[in-house]
């Protein structure tokens, strides 16, 4: 049986309908992969999120070697949104990138994970190319939505993808 990860955004979330979401889950750690983990929404940043998540017995990790907001350079040539297509080439080339992609697998294997972003829907967030890699590596990856969840389905980059 595969490993489960979850992914969330936390757009249109309360704090506590957020928190209450990650416990039904029984999520262990969540990963943050905003390239900058600051939000109009004090909960939402790095720190007070990291504090809260801490009094609920969750970890909270900061990868923001995957976070999307601002790349830009080659592409991978299988999105046709440029910052998609120059954030797949990262995962595949940028090292630090890289890196943190192996860190977030093998934090996977141990706990149950959140992929934590903004955007509510995954199709609209780089997450998706996260989850690409992960369901290559055996995971399934379940993508939470406020009213649905929904099993990851592969991206057009998903054969790109490292």
């Amino acid at each position: 049986m595969a490993r489960l990860v979850y992914t969330i955004g936390y757009s249109g979330y309360r704090p506590e309908a957020f928190l209450n979401k990650l416990r039904e889950k029984e999520v262990k750690v969540v990963v943050d992969v905003r390239r900058y983990p600051r939000s109009k929404i004090p909960f939402y940043t790095a720190e007070s999120l990291k504090t809260t998540l801490q009094g609920a017995g969750i970890t909270y990790t900061w990868l923001g070697e995957l976070g999307a907001l601002g790349i830009k350079g080659p592409g991978a040539g299988c999105s046709t949104s440029p910052t998609f297509d120059a954030y797949v080439w990262r995962l595949r080339n940028h090292v630090p990138a890289v890196l943190q992609l192996q860190q977030l697998e093998e934090l996977a294997y141990r706990s149950v994970v959140a992929i934590l972003c903004r955007e509510e829907n995954w199709r609209h967030c780089h997450r998706q190319f996260i989850a690409d890699y992960l369901t290559k590596r055996g995971f399934a990856v379940i993508h939470i939505r406020r009213h649905i969840e929904e099993a990851h389905e592969k991206t057009d980059c998903y054969d790109t993808i490292g």
